[in-house]
């Protein structure tokens, strides 16, 4: 994570209204969970990136800047 210059970002109450938003709207239909709507909503709050090897949870989500990587 230090290569990656990854920090801790604490959840707020903006975080957790999109994030409770995006799971009302993309569950049913995309069946996404509150963790990856944390991750997501944190993002899109702090205007980051995410770095994740799993980005189909997050291919719904248009507005995401994704890096993916894939481990050897």
């Amino acid at each position: 994570l230090r290569d990656w210059k990854a920090k801790i970002v604490y959840i707020n109450e903006e975080i957790s209204s999109k994030a409770m938003f995006l799971v009302e709207r993309h569950f049913l239909s995309d069946s996404m969970q509150l963790a990856d709507a944390l991750i997501a909503s944190t993002a899109l709050t702090n205007g980051m990136p995410i770095l994740t090897g799993n980005d189909k949870h997050y291919k719904v989500l248009t507005q995401l800047n994704l890096n993916i990587f894939r481990p050897d």
